[in-house]
């Protein structure tokens, strides 16, 4: 199983945080990184093959890694230049000849409990999304309609029988080289400043079938200095 970790954002609304530093290498105390604690979680759980996207920071990610953990683990690095100009549609456009097996996909800037990840990868389930089960609606992030138990839509401004959703994905290979596909179709209409979800979208409605993981425990993304600070509260994660 690969990993797939996004990490090509700027992350401008972290303010001065950001200006020098990647999102996924904010401290988060003990000497770790939101981004140790995403690598030491995968790798925990046999995980040792990750693809990570980068954007303004490829060499600071980079060197961090290398320097970090060696040769212990095998990272490919897939760089976004277009980074400012784009969204993650395109940066999954571009690994798509390095995912090769089933995988997990989440956000750099994700942070979970252990528990988190384990209970994904134990679930039954292989094509599946973290949602939450009775967390209030976010305004500003991905929900996930979901009927007859299954997800139909995975999208920001969608509230009606909706779940909030984290983007932590554990996906059949076959299904994450569908989505790849519809995301090169969106690619190759210039469609790039839209969410990859919207190809996923596409899928849900006719031929791929993803289900939720109801998730226990903490789980957040890390957009605003208020979401740092909580995550720093939790630093014994």
């Amino acid at each position: 199983m690969q990993a797939i970790i996004l990490n090509s954002g700027t992350g401008s609304r972290m303010g001065c945080r950001t200006q020098n530093l990647p999102k996924c290498l904010l401290p988060l105390g003990e000497g770790h990184t939101v981004l140790s604690k995403q690598v030491d979680s995968l790798a925990d759980n046999g995980i040792r093959d990750m693809v990570l996207t980068t954007g303004q920071f490829h060499d600071t990610i980079k060197s961090y890694l290398l320097h970090r953990y060696g040769d212990r683990y095998q990272f490919q690095f897939i760089h976004n230049d277009r980074f400012k100009t784009t969204n993650y549609i395109y940066s999954l456009h571009l690994i798509r000849d390095y995912i090769n097996s089933d995988c997990i996909l989440l956000h750099g800037d994700l942070v979970y409990e252990s528990g988190v990840m384990r209970g994904l990868l134990r679930s039954p389930n292989r094509n599946t999304v973290l949602v939450s089960p009775g967390e209030e609606l976010p305004e500003k992030d991905f929900k996930a309609h979901i009927a007859q138990g299954r997800i139909l839509q995975i999208a920001i401004n969608i509230f009606h029988d909706c779940k909030f959703l984290l983007p932590l994905y554990r996906l059949e290979y076959s299904f994450m080289k569908q989505w790849l596909e519809q995301i090169n179709e969106y690619i190759a209409q210039d469609k790039i400043a839209v969410y990859a979800e919207n190809a996923l979208n596409d899928l849900l409605k006719t031929e791929l079938t993803l289900l939720p993981h109801y998730y226990e425990g903490f789980c957040m993304e890390i957009d605003t200095e208020e979401d740092y600070s909580i995550c720093l509260s939790r630093n014994a994660l």
